[in-house]
């Protein structure tokens, strides 16, 4: 790898250019000294891996020409076999004076910012769920969207609609897509561990406001062959020192329904009380739930044979116990109060499951009692086993 040692001058080309090679143990080297570096002050923990492996070449590109920690000539001429084979100071002073380097080279890329997602066909008032810190803002309302800005955000004068940055002309930073709702994750981390972190979020919070809004609908949804959104920017708070706004694509988290997904006040109320409720439990059913809701969403954006694996994958994330899956989910339902012909059809249902995740079939229809069930329930497997998932994500918080 070719590099510009020292301390670097962006926009300069010119310094001084080295070449290492990486030998076997390298990459091992480097992860594990990237691990450590994560878990040596717990003011890192919100870095993510990848950015932290980087700022680790970084220091090591920069302090190798420290003439306090490595002999010049030798780095430079490769006279040594290896860069700490060139070391002037002893090993315990050069580790702790590159982790300190490390150390805030880390924490010179954390900050607080959020990520702005948009959602088609969502239609629900303005509201703020603060367990996870999402802003769930209609987009004609400009006072929720105000209280964003109140907050601290720099959002470039950047707005539901008009979104636009100041000074700009081009719809860069604009959706392409139509919505109807906004989504602001808050978070604390890089670049990286907010995008994703907020996007786990929003996967979570989707999936609950769709069982809640499926719950009252007179039908269910269907989908479109409409555009979902994937559009994402992150916006800096203003205490952050990086204040650029930056584009950030997010992945489909929320399918273009026919029809609008309505959750009235009655709703509203209904999903904060589920993270109130949820809050309270012991983190590992918080864990539980919020994995669960994770997959329930795969499977609201995945078809067929997917998404029915993802929904049941679901109930296995809240339910489920290792050695006794089937056992320990069917108790579970019954725990939480399902009726039972909704209880007997997850007993048939895992059976779908086991013939898809085994190979036995390659999609439901070809499930040999897929005649049966319809016959004996009168229903569909995809549609019941995403209403069985989404009954129990909801009762869970407030009942087990």
């Amino acid at each position: 790898m070719q590099f510009a040692a020292g301390k670097r001058n962006p926009g300069f080309l010119s310094g001084l250019y080295l070449n290492w090679w990486k030998g076997e143990g390298a990459k091992y080297a480097v992860d594990s000294t990237t691990l450590l570096l994560l878990k040596s002050d717990k003011t890192l923990a919100e870095c993510d891996f990848s950015t932290a492996k980087g700022v680790v070449w970084d220091t090591l590109q920069e302090r190798c020409i420290d003439a306090s920690l490595f002999d010049g000539d030798d780095v430079v001429f490769a006279k040594r076999a290896t860069l700490f084979d060139c070391l002037v100071t002893s090993v315990p002073d050069a580790a702790q004076r590159l982790c300190a380097a490390m150390q805030d080279g880390v924490r010179a890329l954390l900050g607080r910012r959020c990520l702005v997602h948009v959602v088609p066909r969502l239609k629900c008032e303005s509201f703020v769920v603060p367990e996870v810190e999402i802003y769930v803002v209609a987009r004609d309302d400009a006072v929720a969207w105000s209280r964003v800005n109140a907050d601290g955000f720099s959002c470039g004068g950047w707005t539901p609609n008009n979104p636009i940055l100041d000074g700009r002309q081009d719809d860069v930073f604009a959706p392409h897509t139509a919505f109807d709702a906004v989504l602001v994750a808050a978070n604390v981390g890089t670049l990286n561990s907010i995008r994703q972190e907020s996007t786990l979020r929003l996967q979570t919070l989707l999936a609950v406001i769709f069982a809640v809004a499926s719950d009252r609908a007179p039908y269910p949804y269907l989908k479109s062959g409409g555009t979902p959104s994937t559009f994402g920017v992150l916006f800096p708070h203003s205490s952050c020192q990086d204040r650029s706004c930056l584009k950030s694509g997010v992945p489909v988290i929320f399918p273009y329904y026919i029809s609008d997904v309505v959750l009235n006040a009655e709703g509203i109320t209904t999903v904060k009380a589920w993270y109130a409720n949820l809050w309270a439990q012991q983190p590992d059913r918080r864990t539980k739930a919020e994995r669960s809701a994770h997959f329930l969403n795969l499977g609201m954006n995945s078809k067929g044979a997917e998404s029915f694996v993802n929904c049941y994958i679901a109930l296995d994330a809240l339910l489920g116990q290792r050695g006794s899956v089937e056992a320990s989910i069917l108790a579970g339902l019954a725990k939480l109060q399902l009726d039972p012909k909704q209880v007997e059809k997850a007993q048939w249902l895992f059976e779908l499951r086991n013939e898809l995740v085994h190979g036995g079939s390659r999609f439901v229809e070809e499930w040999p009692r897929y005649p049966a069930y319809v016959r004996h329930f009168d229903g569909d497997p995809m549609i019941d086993v995403l209403k069985i998932a989404q009954t129990a994500l909801l009762r869970t918080p407030s009942m087990l």
